[in-house]
């Protein structure tokens, strides 16, 4: 008895950690790596009440769809009351246990949309998984891109300032320099001296470092104290140059014309097991690139003179960011319902979880934040200066994470657009055929009876309350198939070259649409649609999530499209 009983807790904690393992790669992926750039949009302390805010109502709806679930389940098992009720005759009854137990590993967020709110319902949190995981991967790209670009750099020889405002002194004695600059710049400039030439002169045209090393107190008392706090800040701070001006342009179009062929060829995967191997990779690198990238801040670490305490105009771009860097609600159903026999303990696992990614995610903003200040790159490992062997490891080890992540992420694009186009009743797929109320028809078409289950007009009545399993009939030709899939993969590489230079900006505008929408908004409205008796206080906080999920999604969309507006 004593080894039965070993043998039974030693299952169950291999269960547990199965199930810990399981929710925690939901929720922690990639998008870690662009945290520290959300700070540097808040500012430090209202980025660290903003991702507690976020956190918690991120557990919160995660529980609440959840209980949603359940809820749906009582509403299409309802049609008699002892089911709602009597555990005792559902024990007694094994087929309808069976049913139930079917039911619970079916249902998927969709689904449960469908039952709370309608087809209308499905179709919302449906879009919005596609528009979240064909961003993910349209920002992968763009992270690549960046990121490969970097292994090849071009020294140059010009930096470009804003514009100064120069006094007429300082302006006259610039032109009259700028003759003798072109004649021999070798005279005015040592070469043990760094040289900064500014070549438009109406604008920021200067001398910098000549008048710095020949006379400074002239150019102390020509140039506002507006114009010397900005080169101080730009000079301190080189990282806040555009990133893109070291490397060449065209290099990225390359880098991510090539990987595009490359996940157009995984993207013909039929089966998402085969691609088991590529997460582990990306899990083993995500996890080395995070522990590389926080001893890179440590090391010789000192606070940017920089950093802000709250900046209320980019704030939005924070809410969006950090929501879309909680990716794990949109998955959370279908793990709950596999957990069987650990399923009492999955309240607390989502705790831990949750506790255990809002503390990677402050740890990696914060120190990021206070070590490179208003220089945060839109990701922290741009902040990496290629100058020696342990920057270009750690580029090369994320790399490959986000290589292998990438089919993981474009998986669901791909079910949702074939069932779309190709399944009965799509838009390129077989007509749907009329449902026969013949018993027999109806059991060989359910896939939640077995071929050896009793055909029950009790079960196949809550099947009918049940929203029909997309598949994709034989019939469809499987050019048709790959050829979506490659076309999917051609549109997410298209937007990756138009958006270059806004990794963090169109990671936030995807988070403020489909990241509210999923995880703040449906889970309260669901909530409120499925829940017979709500408490006027959980009404309270349901609207209050969903008010937030709104607003903070409106002013997202806003100012991350104007952002990018601006970038072009």
């Amino acid at each position: 008895m004593d080894n039965i009983g070993q043998t039974r807790s030693g299952f169950m904690c291999g269960q547990i950690a199965v199930d810990f393992a399981n929710i925690f790669k939901a929720f922690v992926g990639a998008n870690y790596l662009s945290v520290s750039f959300m700070f540097s949009q808040s500012g430090l302390l209202l980025g660290i009440i903003g991702i507690l805010v976020i956190s918690c109502v991120e557990g919160h709806c995660c529980s609440l769809i959840v209980k949603c679930k359940r809820l749906a389940i009582h509403k299409i098992l309802e049609s008699r009351e002892d089911w709602l009720n009597s555990t005792i005759e559902a024990v007694e009854n094994p087929s309808r246990l069976k049913l139930r137990k079917k039911v619970e590993r079916r249902l998927t967020y969709s689904d449960v949309a469908w039952i709370g709110a309608g087809k209308w319902g499905s179709r919302v949190v449906t879009f919005m998984l596609l528009f979240t995981q064909f961003g993910f991967c349209i920002g992968y790209l763009i992270f690549l891109g960046n990121t490969v670009r970097k292994f090849f750099p071009v020294i140059q020889s010009t930096i470009s300032f804003p514009a100064l405002t120069l006094s007429p002194a300082l302006s006259s004695t610039a032109i009259m320099h700028t003759t003798m600059v072109q004649n021999s710049t070798t005279s005015l400039f040592p070469t043990n001296q760094t040289s900064l030439l500014l070549t438009t002169l109406n604008s920021s045209s200067t001398l910098l470092n000549y008048f710095t090393t020949a006379n400074p107190s002239f150019l102390a008392s020509s140039i506002s104290t507006d114009n010397m706090s900005t080169m101080s800040s730009m000079t301190s701070n080189s990282s806040s140059l555009n990133p893109s001006s070291s490397y060449p342009v065209h290099l990225y179009y390359i880098i991510v014309a090539v990987f595009v062929p490359f996940f157009a060829t995984l993207a013909l995967v039929r089966n998402i097991r085969h691609l088991g191997a590529g997460s582990m990779v990306a899990n083993f690198s995500i996890l080395i690139g995070y522990i590389s990238i926080m001893a890179y801040i440590l090391r010789g670490f000192q606070v940017s003179h920089t950093v802000e305490l709250a900046n209320w105009s980019t704030f939005p771009i924070f809410i969006g960011g950090i929501s879309s860097a909680y990716e794990g609600i949109g998955v959370i159903i279908p793990i709950e319902s596999s957990m069987e026999h650990t399923r009492r303990w999955f309240h607390q696992l989502l705790l831990t979880v949750i506790m255990l990614a809002t503390l990677i995610l402050s740890t990696i903003g914060i120190l990021g934040y206070l070590r490179f200040g208003n220089g945060t790159e839109q990701t922290i490992i741009w902040n990496m200066t290629a100058d020696t062997a342990f920057p270009l490891v750690v580029y090369s080890v994320v790399s490959v994470g986000v290589i292998f992540t990438f089919p993981l992420q474009n998986f669901p694009v791909i079910e949702i657009c074939e069932g779309f186009l190709f399944a009965e009743g799509g838009v390129f797929g077989p007509a749907k055929m009329l449902e026969v109320g013949d018993a027999n028809i109806q059991t060989e078409t359910s896939p939640l009876l077995d071929s050896q289950d009793e055909v029950d007009p009790e079960m196949l009545a809550v099947l009918q309350k049940l929203p029909v399993a997309v598949t994709i009939p034989d019939s469809v030709s499987t050019w048709k198939r790959n050829l979506l899939r490659v076309i999917i993969v051609l549109l997410e590489g298209s937007f990756a070259l138009a958006l270059k230079d806004d990794y963090a900006y169109f990671g936030s505008f995807v988070g403020a649409i489909g990241s509210t929408t999923l995880g703040f908004i449906m889970p309260c409205f669901l909530h409120m649609k499925l829940e017979r008796s709500l408490h006027p206080v959980r009404m309270v906080v349901d609207i209050a999530i969903i008010s937030f999920g709104i607003i903070g999604g409106i002013l997202g969309v806003y100012v991350s499209v104007t952002t990018i507006i601006e970038n072009y």
